[in-house]
């Protein structure tokens, strides 16, 4: 009799040590996947980072803008070298007495702006507010009337994914038509 109840503990034992095994794994299996699933949104949000930093470079390096004052009016020119559309959002300019004045859809401004796309396929002038469409591979000119003399002028610009502010690089009135010349 005594030897019934051992086998009856023995199996007793087995079932539960069954039980823990089966629970060890369970848990295994759930912490792996968790972890990988943890894994995954990460690499996910590296490559979301790295492709909005590459986004950013290449607005950088795809969007060249200089400018020049003729004693009434500031030349901003902006070549678009990318493979895509921007949208010029905003002009801000600083004038030589430390006023400044910014231009976009959110500061309604009397300035008369007028804006010319070089190329066979965009040579009508526009009076529009912004943003202003800035086609791929195209020579914008925007023409701002100023009495004040300006100092810096920059802009922004955004793409579909960025939205980012350029330095506009301060040229020679000449240097500016030769620019244009070159462009058409």
């Amino acid at each position: 009799m005594v030897h019934g109840h051992q086998e009856l503990y023995r199996g007793i034992a087995a079932i539960v040590g069954s039980v823990i095994l089966i629970i060890i794994f369970i848990t295994a299996a759930a912490f792996i996947i968790i972890s990988l699933e943890r894994m995954g949104s990460l690499a996910t949000m590296m490559i979301n980072h790295v492709m909005e930093r590459n986004s950013v470079q290449s607005t950088i390096y795809g969007i060249e803008s200089f400018w020049s004052f003729n004693g009434t009016d500031i030349i901003l020119y902006v070549d678009n070298s990318m493979g895509k559309t921007a949208m010029l959002t905003a002009i801000t300019i600083i004038y030589s007495d430390g006023d400044y004045e910014t231009i976009s859809r959110a500061n309604a401004t009397d300035i008369p702006i007028s804006i010319a796309y070089l190329g066979k396929q965009y040579d009508m002038p526009h009076k529009l507010l912004p943003p202003y469409p800035l086609p791929p591979a195209t020579k914008t000119i925007v023409y701002i009337r100023s009495s004040k003399t300006p100092v810096i002028v920059s802009i922004a610009v955004m793409t579909s994914s960025t939205n980012i502010a350029i330095s506009s690089k301060s040229i020679e009135f000449r240097e500016l038509i030769n620019k244009m010349m070159v462009a058409k």
